[in-house]
């Protein structure tokens, strides 16, 4: 089978959830025999080829105002314009079509839109490809990708959004598939008029490869012995205001223990993350910088997500349920449907500072309870290492899509 994955940026430069998520698919499938194709944009002209783990790469200068990912502080007319144009680019609609005629592809396996923009659906369907929409976060909802805005999260779209966005919901109904990373961002589509007439509709929740872990179950990261009133939590991720780090240091700060200490992984040498470390006057917390997953894991008893906004499926949660971590996290967004409440670790209503405190006052006061829920995190874990299981499932997913034509 040949699969064609468009997605918006290189899967073997980036380091974001969905690109790991991608590349070791695609890695996967050219390992079994398949042949595997993927379609980045990037900034500049032009279209380049290169060969990377089997896989072909092939990169397309964005058809654009600018580069999304240049860290450029572009006018609100800029961007206005930027976002109009990928409402529908057909500029970047005659690369897909032009990449399928050389291509051939059996099947499409669509990812990330940014830059690309539903015209590239239309381009696949032009050239007869079935399309598979993967989806990972709000884009097609939302110019942002996240439905927050201005420290909340939107129930309904904003009048812009639904502007840019009026044409989406009967466009998706022409694809083959739909796949949602979570429960959560399936409906949440589903519920907002996309893919109604779409046939085949199918969580997939992410797996991680032992490797790029750091080895296998075992060897990841022994089981901690957290202490009564001595538990280390964590955090690890982008230091932004969405990821609600900001709840967390203030929750922590209610905790009466001297013994506790919290960990934060993540960049805090400039903007809000160097703000937030020169206001934390609490000796409790230190600020890790940028760290691998695995060397907070085996620094920490409890992991603490407090994202603000309703993240899709944050890989932060499954990979701490590998580690045998404990989690404390917010009841919204794909966090559920991995966290089940005192049996894995604990879930607390999402923006409530109090909630948060109480949780993180239970598990550092009753280490039994700690001990308990780790030893079931470590179990449930097992799932998110099933790779040959996750891959099979997309398999099974391009098979259907392909039947489907006929």
């Amino acid at each position: 089978m040949k699969v064609l994955f468009v997605h918006t940026v290189s899967i073997f430069e980036s380091v974001g959830g969905a690109e790991v998520s991608l590349k070791y698919l695609a890695t996967s499938l050219a390992a079994r025999g398949h042949e595997c194709v993927v379609l980045v944009a990037a900034p500049g002209r032009g279209i380049s080829r290169k060969v990377e783990q089997g896989v072909t790469v092939i990169e397309a200068g964005l058809r654009n105002i600018y580069w999304p990912f240049d860290k450029k502080d572009h006018t609100r007319l800029g961007k206005l314009g930027w976002h109009a144009l990928d409402s529908y680019n057909p500029l970047m609609k005659r690369v897909v079509e032009q990449v399928c005629r050389e291509e051939k592809p059996d099947v499409a396996s669509v990812h990330n839109l940014p830059g690309w923009s539903v015209a590239a659906w239309d381009a696949l369907t032009t050239c007869d490809v079935p399309i598979v929409q993967v989806l990972h976060d709000q884009y097609l909802l939302c110019a942002n990708g996240t439905m927050y805005r201005n420290g909340h999260n939107c129930n309904t779209q904003c009048r812009s959004c639904a502007l840019l966005r009026r044409p989406h919901p009967r466009r998706s109904r022409k694809l083959a598939a739909v796949v949602g990373v979570s429960r959560f961002i399936l409906e949440h589509h589903v519920s907002n008029g996309y893919f109604h007439d779409v046939p085949i509709k199918r969580v997939v929740h992410n797996a991680r490869s032992p490797a790029i872990l750091g080895g296998d179950q075992n060897a990841l990261a022994p089981q901690p012995t957290p202490t009564a009133g001595g538990v280390v939590f964590g955090f690890i991720g982008s230091l932004t205001p969405a990821k609600g780090i900001k709840n967390l240091i203030d929750a922590f700060a209610d905790l009466s223990s001297e013994s506790a200490r919290l960990l934060i992984a993540g960049d805090a040498s400039s903007g809000y993350g160097a703000v937030l470390r020169s206001e934390t006057g609490d000796d409790r917390v230190r600020f890790l910088g940028r760290v691998a997953p695995r060397e907070l894991f085996e620094r920490i008893d409890v992991l603490v997500v407090p994202s603000q906004w309703r993240d899709t499926f944050p890989g932060v949660v499954f990979e701490s349920l590998i580690f045998g971590r404990t989690v404390i996290a917010v009841d919204h967004g794909g966090a559920p449907e991995m966290i089940h409440h005192e049996k894995n670790g604990l879930l607390f209503k999402a923006g409530s500072q109090t909630a948060l405190t109480d949780a993180l006052t239970r598990v550092n006061e009753n280490p039994e309870l700690a001990a308990q829920l780790s030893r079931q995190a470590r179990l449930d874990g097992r799932e998110y290492l099933d790779v040959e299981g996750w891959v099979e499932r997309y398999l099974e997913i391009y098979r259907d899509a392909l039947d489907s034509r006929f």
